[in-house]
Order: C-alpha cells, then sequence, then structure tokens
C-alpha cells in the first residue's frame, strides 16, 4: 500500500471513529507512513469546554506507545491526548488509556498493540534535569579515564534515552482500583508511556561494551554482564538492576555471593565503578536515579 493509500485508509477509520468521540490526526510527515507503529499519531479527546475550571485543574495526559524513545522529549512527537474538563481519578487514566489502545488496530501502522503494564510510567515533564549533568559527568570521565572503553558509546546511549520526572506509584489497574491510596486525584499536565513488551535488558556502568542485550529468562545479572565486558574499574561484587517500574533491586554477581533474582524484560542493569575522581564521586548514583526515571 503506498502512502496515499494509507493516509486515505486512515482518514476513512477517522470518520468511523470520530463518531464515537475519538478524533485521528495525521501529524507524521510523508515518510513516516513507510515506518511501524510508532510514526502514528492518534489524538483522542475527551474534552468539555468549561471556562469556570481553572486551566491547570484541567488533567491533560499525553499517551505514548511504542515510540522511538527520544520522540518523547520531541514536542511534535505523535501521541494520544488525553483532555479532562475536571481532575480525575487515577484509574480514570488507567482505564481510558486501555481503552483507546485496543481502538488502535489500524493495518500494519500499528504492528503491535499489546500492552506492557509491568513497563507503564507516569512522568510530569521530559526531560529529566539530571540527564544533563550525566552526560556532562560522562565526558568528563571520558576525558581523565581515556584508556576506559565505552564511555564514548555509553554517552550517545544516554543521550538517546527519554529521561523524565517519574511519578513513582503503582499502575496496576487492579490495584489502584481496589485500594484508593494508590488511586490519588491527577490535576496537572502529565505524560503517560504504555510500551509494547520488550524483549531486551539495557546494560550500561563500567563495561566495555554497553548496550541492550536480548531479554532471557532465568538470566542473572551477572550472566549479562559479562556479555557486556566488565571493566578493570568495576564493582565486581554487586550490579543495580532497575526494573521496568522503577524499582531498584541489588544483585551479587561475584561466584562468592551469587544468589539469582530474575531480572523483568525491559529492566537497566548498572555496574558502577569502584574508582572515580574525587569531582565524579556522585556519578554512580546519578548514573541509577537517571534509570529509574527513565521511559520504556
Amino acid at each position: 500500500m503506498n502512502t496515499f493509500q494509507q493516509k486515505s485508509s486512515l482518514l476513512k477509520k477517522a470518520q468511523f471513529l470520530a463518531s464515537f468521540g475519538v478524533v485521528l490526526c495525521l501529524m507524521a510527515c510523508n515518510s513516516a507512513f513507510a515506518s511501524t507503529a510508532s510514526t502514528s499519531s492518534i489524538i483522542s479527546t475527551s474534552s468539555i469546554s468549561d471556562s469556570s475550571i481553572p486551566a491547570q485543574q484541567k488533567p491533560k495526559v499525553l499517551l505514548f506507545s511504542g515510540l522511538a524513545q527520544s520522540s518523547l522529549e520531541d514536542k511534535d512527537s505523535q501521541h494520544i491526548e488525553l483532555n479532562y474538563s475536571n481532575p480525575v481519578r487515577l484509574s480514570q487514566l488507567l482505564k481510558d488509556s486501555a481503552d483507546n489502545l485496543n481502538m488502535f488496530h489500524i493495518d500494519a501502522l500499528l504492528a503491535d498493540t499489546s500492552a506492557y503494564w509491568a513497563g507503564a510510567g507516569l512522568f510530569e515533564y521530559f526531560p529529566h534535569p539530571i540527564k544533563a549533568e550525566v552526560l556532562s559527568q560522562i565526558k568528563s570521565l571520558s576525558l581523565s579515564r581515556p584508556e576506559t572503553l565505552g564511555l564514548s558509546a555509553q554517552q550517545e546511549i544516554v543521550q538517546s534515552l527519554a529521561i523524565g520526572k517519574r511519578v513513582f506509584t503503582p499502575l496496576d489497574i487492579d490495584l489502584v482500583r481496589i485500594d484508593k491510596k494508590y488511586n490519588p486525584l491527577l490535576s496537572q499536565k502529565f505524560t503517560f508511556v504504555l510500551p509494547p513488551r520488550p524483549n531486551h535488558v539495557l546494560v550500561l556502568g563500567a563495561v566495555g561494551k554497553p548496550g541492550q542485550q536480548r531479554w532471557q529468562s532465568r538470566s542473572g545479572a551477572d550472566t549479562y554482564i559479562q556479555q557486556a565486558l566488565p571493566l578493570n574499574l568495576a564493582d565486581n561484587s554487586y550490579a543495580t538492576v532497575i526494573q521496568p517500574d522503577g524499582v531498584i533491586e541489588t544483585h551479587s554477581i561475584a561466584y562468592w555471593n551469587r544468589n539469582h533474582k530474575d531480572i523483568a524484560p525491559g529492566a537497566a542493569i548498572y555496574l558502577g565503578f569502584s574508582r572515580l575522581p574525587s569531582e565524579l564521586s556522585s556519578f554512580n548514583a546519578n548514573m541509577i536515579e537517571l534509570l529509574r526515571n527513565k521511559a520504556l
């Protein structure tokens, strides 16, 4: 199907969806229609104009799914926009997000609409201020330790990641619905990322080959780290695992203390540096904080 036919097909579906209160907008450029789900743009609105409600009390939620990570920081990136006339509970946002994702079976543009709730993330804004600081620290470390492998690649990887100010609250629909303390009232702008299930983990830190590795069931942090080639400057006893929901865990990786813990798809594994210059003493902690605020 050529670009014109794809647009025509989408416009016909838009007319159908509009009767259910859903508006489909083609915001992507022509070249975008040749790629996958990440380039489609659908905006769902459920707003009712009411000038008596202050603007800051009318929550807006930008919903992303299956997009390139860097696009979350791009104001022109494609997304679903949920507008509400009044503050809403988190349970309502989760329900609306799930309902909208189920409507996005639009030919081949959305090849995988299955949601990976374990990796869902609610964010106040992008990018996180710490991202710039970490990039600067990586550059400083590469200058002070030019013999250290993998830092150049690591800088590029961190630059490509979408790092936002994450709201650390359970996003399990059933838990939120049952327990009121996990169902706060939302009254501001948020970005909600509900990605498809990934098939990789990300390994960063004191390794020679940082980057993504294919996720394997029952593989521990030690296995992934060995494949990433740990450096002599690495902490060879423990690694930090940041699960997809942002939960931080310490995993034993040495032969004398190894204790297997499962790692979920989409997790990040960070191997800390054991010896750092005094001016970079916060680098390990900053990297962990960065990774726990990462969107899938």
